[in-house]
């Protein structure tokens, strides 16, 4: 189907924000043998989260008025497609899609946990946002968002990962869901109400007053979470290997973070790659998040013993998999030769079991090198306080 310039510039952002890999807008898919539909627009899809946006740009020679526009294009056709596209799900239970590096993946509406419905408008030239309604519910009780297209930008200046922008709907939801008549209040209301304390969900004007000082720190402390060219690198490096599964599990379980993990995994990445071993034949950091059930070992080998990196790599990697009987775990290795730093990298899934050999190592390993850390879950105001 064809696609108007906010779709493309919509698809555009997603990608650069929230991954290639989770962004999905090849979406048509064959129907009772021979009807080609599309899924929607636009879908971000993580995991058991999916995000299904709809996005509608007035065209600046239709005769129609704004507001008959928004109540056909917007109010009636994007949110009767929205239903649409739940139904689709629901119906066929797999569907599959392509992302942003054309790549193939099969939806299975069975394994979603969360799903959120966002419909995008544009309206050039056009300042009365704030008299749009910001929502509508569904008879089956579910909410699907309105968001501006120029909201919507600002949303994703600040969002970091497709796991923060369905933790921001969610709180939006929950406030347009929990208090009456703030259908009117600006989106920057929603944002810095969210990032100042995402639990408590009662309207309170005082946050909108800290907005910008918010905002000024939450941008200078972008490159404390920010990894997207660290990210860039290690898919030329798997796939250069051929380790192209691994690839996507590590960057699936690397944008599941919220900003507090990312900014723990970033710290101790910069450590390992700018430390030395010294004595030691390794120089090890490792924490696992609690919330998804994911370890972090990263580590680098003192010369003499570099050469043994990927027994170290997987033996190292399942020890701390083992210890905290995580489901998932992903290993880091540094190596560096003169100036240039190489990466190597494992993934490892699967259920723990017993095991009196691996005991006996985890039990040794804590001697050496100390236990490692579990991540509890971290929320946002604790980072932009301190």
């Amino acid at each position: 189907m064809l696609s108007n310039q906010s779709e493309k510039e919509i698809t555009q952002i997603n990608q650069n924000v929230f991954f290639k890999e989770f962004t999905f807008d090849k979406n048509d898919f064959i129907i009772d043998g021979h009807n080609k539909v599309e899924l929607a627009d636009n879908v971000l899809w993580l995991d058991d989260l999916m995000i299904v946006i709809q996005i509608k740009e007035k065209d600046l020679k239709g005769n129609s008025s704004v507001d008959d526009w928004l109540k056909n294009k917007v109010f009636k056709k994007a949110k009767d497609q929205v239903k649409n596209t739940l139904k689709y799900l629901y119906d066929h239970k797999t569907i599959s899609i392509a992302n942003g590096h054309n790549e193939n993946h099969i939806l299975d509406i069975r394994k979603i946990v969360s799903i959120h419905s966002v419909i995008i408008y544009k309206i050039d030239d056009w300042n009365k946002e704030s008299e749009v309604a910001k929502k509508y519910i569904t008879q089956d009780n579910r909410l699907i968002h309105f968001i501006s297209f120029d909201d919507y930008i600002q949303v994703c200046r600040y969002i970091i990962t497709p796991v923060e922008l369905g933790q921001y709907l969610y709180f939006r939801e929950k406030m347009l869901r929990n208090n009456m008549n703030i259908d009117e209040l600006p989106e920057q209301y929603f944002l810095a109400h969210y990032f100042q304390n995402p639990i408590n969900t009662t309207f309170n004007i005082l946050y909108i007053c800290n907005l910008n000082k918010i905002c000024e720190k939450i941008i200078s402390k972008e490159d404390e979470f920010y990894l997207g060219n660290f990210i860039s690198h290690m898919r030329e490096t798997l796939y250069a290997y051929g380790n192209e599964r691994d690839y996507y599990f590590t960057v699936r379980e690397l944008a599941k973070l919220n900003r507090g993990e990312m900014k723990l995994f970033k710290e101790r990445l910069l450590a390992i790659i700018h430390g030395d071993p010294k004595s030691l034949p390794v120089l090890m950091k490792r924490f696992a998040s609690d919330r998804t059930k994911c370890g972090f070992v990263l580590m680098k080998l003192n010369e003499d013993v570099k050469d043994t990196w990927s027994n170290a790599l997987i033996n190292f990697t399942y020890e701390f998999k083992y210890k905290w009987k995580l489901e998932k775990c992903i290993g880091l290795v540094v190596l560096k030769d003169n100036e240039y730093y190489d990466f190597k990298w494992c993934y490892m899934e699967g259920k723990w079991a017993y095991d009196e050999e691996w005991e006996k190592r985890v039990e040794e390993d804590i001697e050496i090198n100390g236990k490692g850390k579990i991540i509890e879950n971290m929320i946002y105001h604790d980072l932009i306080e301190h």
